[in-house]
């Protein structure tokens, strides 16, 4: 399955069995098929049980094969491949020839996944064609709209940089590109280190090819539905979410999904709160009750269901209060609990802020000793950033580099953004389009004695928050050493107890 592409008319029949099984089919008997096939093949946000589509799974795992080609040119299989089936082209850009193995034919069908999540992360631009190649992470089509002359078709990124400082030609950029691509390309940080280009996966937030985010964009690609769109579903996603985080068993999770997909097309009878339907019902229910009550309800519901259908068996009919007493001790068996921990030497905590109204982005950060005493402190000014994960990790380069300038070399560093955390902290190389500003920061953080990354409350960040702030109201960095900047006085005892 991870080599050969599947007959449809085969995953069409080894569907249709995992069908029967799942409505409970015995032999020729007939079943209530309650959904169809699509619908359980959904995510369970999307309202599905999240069964595996087999035509889209078999291209995600043909997709892994063809990512392994792409990133690792000097296998023998690659050569083989480039040698016999793309001599002239990349991976990507390669097609099915009349007289090709069924392997290669096999690995043809997943192109158009790898061509879907794949974009380039910039390094110094030389192997990444301006028209051609997807390298804009942060733009529609992640490459320029519009066309260009047969001429200027082998025009590459490494022209639009200034090689020497590491920064964009802007001016050449605006004159060549309309102004939104030339905001979106001088929007891509660059790294101030010579790395080559290299290409992630836009679909997993780690930048990794995973069979998971493949399989997603092969489905969409199956429906013919662009892929950044495929998670509306079906309505009430709240209500789906819902249900499968509740702390119940597993069994009343599908009975409740099963009745908001079937009482979602039928009138309520008897419902004295004005709902229309069961969706309505259970975001009415959400929106007033917590969520032990609600957990209590669904099981009751669940009970009354049971009990009814024993009565119409021939069974007995139990008392209220049973149920009742039933449907607690049930909840019971599902509690659970969490304790956390951390603490220790020079603490450094980073923030960083966006300004949309100025088109501009904010860092602060605050150096401090075990007893919480400030020793060093900085805001600075930077440039329009695309998200928070972005500006978090610019802060953090630039306030390392901060630190490292004022001499201090044992530090703990504390930032609020539990996604630029797990990227620092984390061993592997990142694959990101920003990866390169993650390993920015690990070679910083390499050049100090000792140095450690950690995650704190948004409470515990204050004076570093409040630095970042401050930065849309200057036009030059500042920079405080053993003084408490007046700015964030009032938040420097509150963040000294967090410590």
């Amino acid at each position: 399955m991870s080599v050969f592409q599947l007959p449809w008319k085969l995953c069409e029949e080894l569907d249709g069995l995992c069908a029967r099984f799942w409505w409970g089919q015995v032999g020729n008997e007939r079943k209530i098929y309650w959904k169809s096939w699509d619908k359980l093949t959904l995510s369970k946000k999307d309202g599905g049980m999240g069964f595996r589509d087999l035509r889209a799974f078999n291209l995600a795992m043909l997709a892994k094969q063809g990512w392994r080609l792409l990133n690792d040119t000097t296998s023998l299989v690659y050569q083989c491949f480039k040698a016999r089936y793309f001599p002239r082209t990349s991976v990507l850009e390669a097609s099915e020839s009349p007289n090709c193995s069924f392997v290669w034919r096999s690995l043809v069908a997943a192109l158009p996944i790898l061509r879907l999540g794949h974009c380039w992360r910039l390094g110094d631009g030389l192997s990444i064609n301006v028209y051609r190649d997807r390298w804009i992470p942060e733009y529609p089509t992640n490459k320029p709209f519009l066309s260009v002359r047969d001429d200027e078709e082998e025009v590459w990124v490494s022209r639009l940089i200034n090689q020497d400082l590491h920064v964009w030609r802007r001016d050449f950029i605006m004159a060549h590109f309309n102004r939104e691509e030339g905001e979106a390309i001088c929007n891509i940080p660059l790294s101030r280190r010579q790395v080559s280009d290299s290409i992630f996966w836009k679909h997993n937030k780690d930048g990794i090819f995973t069979v998971k985010s493949a399989y997603k964009v092969a489905k969409a690609h199956l429906r013919k539905v662009d892929w950044t769109e495929s998670s509306s579903g079906s309505g009430g996603s709240r209500v789906w979410a819902a249900i499968w985080k509740l702390w119940i068993p597993n069994k009343i999770k599908v009975f409740g999904w099963r009745d908001v997909w079937h009482d979602s097309v039928r009138a309520l009878q008897k419902c004295g709160t004005g709902q229309f339907d069961f969706v309505a019902l259970l975001e009415y229910l959400l929106d007033r009750l917590d969520r032990t009550e609600v957990e209590l309800w669904l099981v009751q519901a669940w009970l009354i269901w049971n009990q009814r259908n024993r009565v119409v068996h021939g069974g007995k009919l139990m008392e209220l209060g049973c149920l009742n007493r039933r449907a607690s001790e049930l909840l019971e068996e599902f509690q659970q609990s969490q304790i956390p921990p951390p603490q220790d030497v020079y603490k450094l905590n980073y923030d960083a802020a966006v300004f949309e109204d100025s088109a501009s982005s904010g860092f602060g950060a605050v150096i401090r000793n075990y007893t919480g005493e400030v020793m060093a402190a900085m805001t600075v000014k930077g440039l329009v950033v695309q998200g928070s994960d972005m500006a978090e990790l610019l802060a953090c380069r630039k306030v390392l580099e901060f630190a490292i300038d004022a001499s201090f070399t044992v530090l703990v560093v504390e930032g609020d953004s539990v996604n630029a955390t797990r990227w620092i902290a984390l061993g592997t190389e990142n694959q990101l389009a920003i990866g390169h500003v993650v390993g920015d920061i690990r070679h910083l953080a390499g050049a100090l004695e000792w140095t450690s990354v950690s995650c704190t409350k948004r409470n515990g960040n204050r004076v570093a928050h409040e630095l970042a702030r401050f930065a849309q109201k200057v036009n030059v960095d500042l920079f405080w050493m053993e003084e408490v900047p007046s700015v964030a006085i009032e938040y420097v005892n509150i963040d000294a107890s967090l410590i």
